[in-house]
């Protein structure tokens, strides 16, 4: 009977893909307000139509590309880095099986930090 905590506790740990969700919201701001913005990995582009702003993009092992740009000021560019969540690591504990289904959906990563400002220079 002490291995039926065991297996829940192993349960709970694992598979992100359970636990989270595959997307993941991120918030740009500029200064000066008033950007529009391109947000882009490996499963696409998403844009925010005027800063301060947030999209939801899904989650991906590749980092995440943000281009802001301003009429009469020089573009402005930053990459967020995409980590493996906690989370994911459970998945060793189960054997390694639900990694597959976490590097799939991009549920085993993470972009940190979910919000970035940028700064437009003169």
């Amino acid at each position: 009977m002490k291995i039926i905590p065991l297996i829940a506790i192993l349960a709970l740990t694992g598979c992100a893909t359970i636990t989270a969700d595959s997307q993941q919201e991120i918030f740009v701001s500029t200064d000066p307000a008033g950007a529009q913005c391109i947000l882009s990995n490996s499963n696409g582009s998403w844009n925010i139509a005027q800063t301060p702003g947030s999209v939801t993009v899904p989650r991906a092992f590749e980092s995440l590309g943000v281009t802001c740009t301003l009429p009469g000021l020089q573009p402005v560019s930053a990459v967020l880095e995409a980590k493996t969540r906690g989370r994911a690591y459970g998945n060793i504990l189960l054997l390694g099986l639900p990694v597959v289904v976490d590097a799939a959906t991009g549920a085993g990563y993470e972009y940190d930090p979910a919000s970035v400002t940028l700064n437009f220079t003169q």
